[in-house]
């Protein structure tokens, strides 16, 4: 009877104390393992949100190789040289040394230049001397003294022209295997010399703006890199030549020199015929120098050099602008000014070559008419608002006159023709200019075609580049904004090339988490697409991090390796100090010594360098250090007030 009383107090829940303790015990365990499971779900569903995934999670194969029926886009082909070219294309070759292409940039012969002059940049506190000397065509730069009297900094010859001498010219010297601009230019326009487009400031470059593959790139018609530094070049072809445009030629000579073989009906398929190409692929041709935003950036597994005529630009290149309304027009923004034109955007054939042949050059006055019978073409002469009377006295019935005006460009003394095809009135002109603000950057060309992932990544890296060219200043905190999520967007995919790693440690450095720049900056230097360009920043930021950490021979080594990539006045200062804080002092006085070539007008290195001419002995040379500090400082002060 109590046996089964006791049972039935189990359902009452009257059970004695170690029945009570196993239930419980039960329970407890049931709910434990449910919570663990609950916790295990939800840790395990945050972690695939918020971390990365090991390995990619999309294809990052490399963009497909483009495809093109010309045989000379790919690797088997390469350049001849426009003077074999002319062997056989003598007329053409001919008409095409009257343009302006062909001129793009030449050895400096003294004969054929402006004459000597001088002139004062009040702002700066210099003086600019052009003279010759020796045969050779010479630049000089001096800081003007409160007294009236001068202290000479650089004097150099000059080594290359750059441009056709149209509008402007500007020079090129050498320095220790590396080029460098001039801030002297000639302006015809003026008829004198005056400071070089983006000099005319307080605080400019002097002589130590290296030039490196992608500024000389436009220019030439054949350059290489040299040691893969892409800030040592060799010119090849001085001008543009042929074969900018057509691509290489090797396979079309060897095919021609048979006189046997004859062409096809299909035409001649070594050799790129702009002319016969669609509209997209002819004007990439043109796009490699005229169309340039404010940043450009290389696709994922190509370079500037990958680039050959009959292939798409944006397969190799992505050039970003502003988005914006603004007509406003630069040098550089032909291509992209067209194609806001509506005449562009309703005809499936005008094009850069509808207006400019690049094997004619036509006066003005021909010039005029062949504008207006191109015009015409598609427009009525009675589609015009403005009576012939009237529009023949403002400018001789030039449509492009009214249509396409000369104005004001970001190349200081020179207006060149605006590229936007339309009724410009100045007043609205003015309206639509943009403010200074923060302002998206956008690819001027579609790049619909290229994977999520790396449009993520040019637009990243876009965004980094625009911080980079202002000095990471407050004005590209948004850019940097922007660019984080980006760029934290293709690392979670997986992708991690040169660049990429290389914006994360800039990222990271400049949120201040050095441990985790550091850590990026060494997976930068491994990565095997690197370039010299990532490699000479990811050394900069690393024996920064060094220097700080008191890690002076492995800072030394960093910048030691430096020096060598580029012709920078801070990598050497770096080294002189490293070098003087391991006691090495002729090793230090050596690097600041080359400080004072680049950069002569630093009280700061003088001021370094006076006590180690002591430590050596040298009186004389200390003294030197202390009077050239003093008048630097006087000179600043006085250009200041």
């Amino acid at each position: 009877m109590k046996g089964k009383k006791v049972a039935r107090l189990k359902v009452t829940g009257n059970e004695p104390p170690s029945a009570i303790s196993r239930r419980w015990f039960l329970l407890l365990s049931l709910l434990l393992l449910v919570t663990a499971g609950i916790v295990w779900f939800l840790s395990d569903r945050q972690q695939k949100e918020v971390l990365p995934a090991i390995g990619p999670r999309v294809d990052l194969s490399l963009p497909a190789q483009p495809v093109s029926p010309y045989l000379n886009v790919g690797p088997d082909a390469h350049y001849v040289g426009t003077q074999r070219c002319a062997e056989c294309h003598a007329d053409q070759h001919a008409s095409f040394l009257r343009t302006a292409h062909s001129r793009s940039i030449s050895e400096v012969d003294p004969a054929r230049e402006p004459p000597d002059g001088q002139f004062d940049h009040v702002a700066s506190g210099r003086r600019y001397q052009v003279f010759r000397r020796d045969g050779k065509l010479r630049h000089r730069e001096s800081l003007l003294l409160d007294d009236g009297s001068e202290l000479d900094l650089c004097d150099y010859p000059l080594k290359y022209l750059v441009g056709s001498g149209r509008f402007a010219r500007s020079y090129v010297i050498e320095d220790a295997g590396f080029l460098v601009e001039s801030p002297v230019t000639w302006y015809a326009s003026l008829g004198k010399w005056a400071m070089s487009p983006g000099y005319d400031i307080p605080a400019h470059n002097a002589f130590h703006r290296t030039i490196e593959h992608a500024c000389v790139f436009c220019h030439v018609g054949a350059v290489s890199i040299v040691n893969n530094n892409e800030q040592r070049v060799q010119l090849h072809e001085t001008a543009i030549g042929c074969e900018r445009c057509h691509g290489p030629g090797s396979l079309h000579a060897a095919r021609w020199s048979s006189t046997s073989e004859e062409m096809g009906a299909d035409g001649d398929f070594t050799i790129v015929n702009p002319r016969r190409l669609p509209r997209e692929l002819a004007e990439a041709v043109c796009h490699q120098c005229h169309l340039n935003g404010e940043v450009q950036i290389a696709v994922r597994g190509r370079q500037l050099v990958d680039y050959r005529p009959g292939l798409l630009w944006q397969d190799f290149i992505v050039d970003y602008g502003y988005e914006t309304t603004s007509t406003d027009m630069t040098v550089v923004g032909h291509a992209a000014q067209m194609r806001q034109s509506r005449c562009y955007q309703a005809s499936e054939t005008l094009t850069c070559t509808t207006c400019h042949d690049p094997h004619v050059v036509r006066e003005p006055a021909p010039l005029a008419e062949h504008h207006r019978a191109t015009c015409l073409s598609c427009h009525s002469p009675l589609s015009c608002g403005v009576e012939l009377v009237e529009r023949t006295t403002r400018n001789g019935n030039d449509c492009a006159g009214c249509h396409m005006p000369r104005g004001k460009t970001d190349v200081p003394h020179v207006a060149f023709t605006h590229h936007r095809i339309g009724i410009h009135e100045p007043s609205a002109e003015a309206e639509k200019t943009d403010s200074d603000g923060w302002r998206p950057l956008v690819a001027l060309l579609d790049i619909a075609h290229l994977a999520k992932v790396d449009r993520n990544r040019a637009l990243g890296l876009a965004y980094i580049q625009y911080s980079r060219d202002h000095n990471h200043d407050e004005s590209s905190q948004p850019y940097l904004t922007e660019a984080r999520p980006l760029i934290a967007s293709c690392l979670a995919e997986g992708l991690i090339d040169a660049p990429i790693a290389l914006a994360q440690a800039e990222l990271a450095s400049l949120a201040g988490d050095v441990a985790s720049a550091e850590r990026w900056a060494r997976t930068t230097l491994t990565a095997s697409d690197l370039r010299s360009t990532e490699r000479a920043a990811a050394l900069r930021l690393l024996a920064g991090i060094a220097l700080q950490n008191n890690r002076i021979a492995e800072a030394t080594s960093y910048l030691t390796e430096l020096t060598r990539l580029r012709r920078d006045p801070r990598d050497w200062v770096l080294l002189g100090v490293c070098r003087q804080r391991a006691g090495d002092i002729a090793a230090a006085v050596s690097a600041f010594e080359r400080v004072l070539q680049i950069d002569p007008a630093q009280p700061e290195t003088y001021q370094l360098l006076a006590p180690l001419y002591r430590a050596q002995n040298k009186p004389e040379l200390e003294n030197w250090c202390r009077q050239q500090t003093q008048l630097i400082q006087r000179t600043r002060r006085t250009s200041s007030e």
